[in-house]
């Protein structure tokens, strides 16, 4: 299954870097796992790779909860910190600093800004987001990551979908990936 995933991803990936129409297959890959199938490991290695490969534009990682979306966030930024990214995309590896005082400005508990110009942004769905933007550039692409949780009552699975339906997706360009991952955990999911 991660193959799968893996393919769909790298022609998407590769058309936003190059700034080509988007595959026709699809723009979203959804998949229901089961756990310790390496979900979240493999959508956090593939925000990683779109800042690396595509090097512009806005990310965001959807969680359930701002608290996993952060948590999620800080596995993408010790992913852009290791040796390979260091050695290989260096301006995606150090955070955006400000061209007055050259104070980092990147990196936060909730946004990675890299001196090469992407930006993740970690988004809980019982917050939301309006207007997301950085100039004229809009977001690029969405990972949905464990965005309903055990205790989720089905009034808390509706807000959460029209938070996404209504103020997250809706802050996007018009080519954009979406990433949904998520174990079948009540019959709400």
């Amino acid at each position: 299954e991660h193959e799968q995933f893996w393919e769909w991803g790298f022609k998407f990936l590769i058309a936003l870097r190059d700034r080509k129409p988007l595959p026709a297959d699809a723009n979203a890959f959804l998949d229901l796992l089961s756990r310790n199938f390496g979900k979240s490991m493999h959508c956090e290695t593939f925000m990683a790779a779109a800042v690396c490969i595509v090097g512009y534009g806005i990310f965001l990682y959807v969680s359930g909860s701002q608290d996993l979306a952060n948590e999620h966030l800080a596995n993408i930024t010790n992913l852009l910190q290791s040796d390979g990214v260091t050695t290989w995309y260096p301006e995606h590896s150090r955070p955006k600093k400000s061209q007055i005082t050259g104070a980092n400005k990147g990196w936060t508990q909730k946004k990675i800004m890299t001196e090469g110009g992407a930006t993740v942004w970690a988004i809980g769905l019982l917050v939301g987001v309006r207007g997301i933007r950085q100039g004229k550039e809009r977001v690029r692409g969405f990972v949905m990551d464990d965005v309903d949780d055990y205790d989720d009552s089905p009034a808390i699975a509706l807000k959460k979908a029209n938070t996404l339906a209504s103020s997250v997706l809706p802050t996007s360009d018009t080519d954009f990936f979406v990433i949904g991952a998520q174990n079948l955990i009540t019959e709400h999911s």
